[in-house]
């Protein structure tokens, strides 16, 4: 290994280091009362160094998203290995996505407390930009199970795959939230186990999706 080379696994393996520690502050904590003094500190890096490998705290939050999107996309990838038409793939990744968040639970909550909004696209060497093209990645992974499904005749022809992946996203999200918040409340009051509402959801998108045949 030349001299390079090892200096440049060296600094990805401080760049992670950093991640690490920051991601144990802002998951125990919140990004919000978390500061790059702290982050510095449990990372055992001086505030200028710290600097040399994130711009600011957000750059460090887009880092750990990141590595959310990471986690999801292999999840979204082994769904669509599974056997089955269109439709079925559709419904293996909508499972995967339901325990991507209960398994990581605090990338799940971090993924959806973002603003994409708020990315700058003119810097595409940021965390931030490099987010918004991982998403778009794992996005297209269920827009793909929906295009197998309208090749394979499961799924109704007129579906747009890009559109549908939008809305399975934001739906399954709203009802993974739902679960998450008050899960609690509904099998203590409602005596309804908040698990079902996840497979309810499931039925209602594979009888929206179907072909009637």
């Amino acid at each position: 290994m030349g001299i390079a080379e090892r200096r440049e696994r060296e600094k990805e393996q401080r760049r992670q280091s950093i991640l690490d520690a920051a991601e144990e502050l802002f998951f125990g904590k919140g990004i919000e009362h978390t500061t790059m003094d702290d982050v510095a500190e449990a990372a055992e890096v001086s505030k200028g160094t710290l600097y040399l490998y994130f711009k600011n705290r957000e750059d460090i939050y887009h880092g750990i998203y990141l590595r959310g999107l990471d986690v999801l996309k292999s999840y979204f990838e082994e769904a669509l290995r599974q056997e089955g038409d269109g439709l079925c793939l559709v419904r293996e990744i909508g499972k995967a996505y339901y325990r991507f968040s209960q398994t990581h639970s605090n990338y799940f909550h971090a993924m959806n407390e973002m603003d994409p909004g708020k990315i700058e696209h003119t810097d595409v060497e940021s965390n931030g930009f490099k987010c918004h093209l991982l998403a778009e990645d794992v996005k297209k992974l269920v827009a793909k199970a929906v295009e197998i499904g309208i090749e394979d005749g499961s799924i109704r022809a007129e579906v747009n795959p890009k559109l549908m992946a939008y809305v399975l996203w934001g739906q399954t999200s709203g009802v993974i939230k739902l679960i998450n918040n008050l899960g609690e409340h509904m099998r203590t009051l409602h005596h309804i186990e908040p698990e079902l509402m996840i497979n309810v959801l499931f039925d209602q998108i594979y009888h929206g999706l179907r072909t009637d045949k």
